[in-house]
């Protein structure tokens, strides 16, 4: 469950950059940006070194920009997290600024979890259907879970709709104890 620091931060974002029309582009500069810090550990931590005057921290920010390449758009949104010592969330508020940017095209994300891995087409499928059924675009991510025996179970957003085998012995187990 993604933090309401990071909802904050990841919606003030979308609004400014939205608005300029340059909501995917910002995304990608900052999951470029991701990219540098996971690679440069060294870079992350001078930057979360709350020794350094945030001036120092921003010249290097300014300077790193420019390599990457990062808009003004996000450059800004990097030294206001930077100034607000939110840069430690950085990862979860690219992850909540992804979602929202979802939010605002009408695209919803879930995940589905089968024992055995889903063909494209099955993917695809099952994507319509629930397409159909919210009227928002939905994106799926699959994740095999061996627990499960057969079936799906599905998530999206904090319903969870569970068709799996495990599930149904579950409940006949729970039906048969009740009667005991």
């Amino acid at each position: 469950m993604a933090s309401s620091v990071a909802y904050r931060y990841a919606r003030a974002l979308a609004e400014v950059a939205g608005d300029l029309g340059q909501g995917q582009q910002a995304l990608r500069e900052l999951r470029l940006f991701g990219t540098v810090l996971s690679e440069h550990k060294d870079l992350l931590e001078t930057l979360l070194n709350p020794a350094l005057s945030f001036a120092v921290r921003r010249q290097i920010v300014e300077r790193v920009a420019p390599a990457v390449p990062i808009g003004r758009i996000t450059l800004n949104f990097l030294l206001v997290l930077l100034r607000a010592a939110r840069l430690k969330n950085y990862a979860e508020v690219v992850d909540v600024y992804e979602l929202v940017l979802d939010e605002r095209r009408g695209v919803i994300r879930g995940t589905v979890f089968s024992v055995i891995e889903l063909d494209d087409q099955l993917r695809r499928r099952l994507e319509h259907a629930l397409a159909e059924r919210t009227g928002k675009q939905v994106k799926l991510q699959h994740v095999r879970d061996d627990s499960l025996i057969g079936g799906l179970k599905l998530q999206l957003g904090s319903t969870v709709f569970d068709g799996s085998i495990r599930s149904q012995l579950d409940q006949i187990r729970g039906r048969l104890v009740g009667q005991s």
